[in-house]
């Protein structure tokens, strides 16, 4: 799979609430930042944030730029939109950088 292809099967795993196609996609390693949140693993991240998975109903992208290993995708609904950058070696998610802006 290309990047972008990894990218679209990890987020529209989140609408379909598939937590093992989601794990599939991240390294064991995974970083992940936040405004709120830090975590050093996959299943550290999964741990605390799959409960997110029931509101996230709809892939709404705003806007996305992708490069070799790393891309940066603007998603939203009508109360708020978050900008993510992922970086992916070797087929996998290894680091995953959150923004949140509210839209008004």
């Amino acid at each position: 799979m290309n990047i972008k292809e990894i990218v679209y099967d990890y987020y529209l795993s989140w609408v379909n609430n598939d937590r093992e196609k989601v794990q599939s996609l991240l390294d064991p390693n995974l970083k992940f930042r936040s405004p709120k949140d830090s975590y050093e693993s996959a299943d550290a991240f999964l741990e605390n944030c799959w409960k997110y998975a029931e509101g996230f109903n709809v892939f709404n992208v705003k806007h996305e730029v992708y490069d070799v290993e790393c891309c940066y995708v603007v998603y939203g609904s009508i109360d708020f939109c978050c900008g993510d950058l992922l970086k992916i070696r070797n087929g996998k998610i290894y680091e995953i950088y959150v923004t949140f802006n509210p839209e008004r």
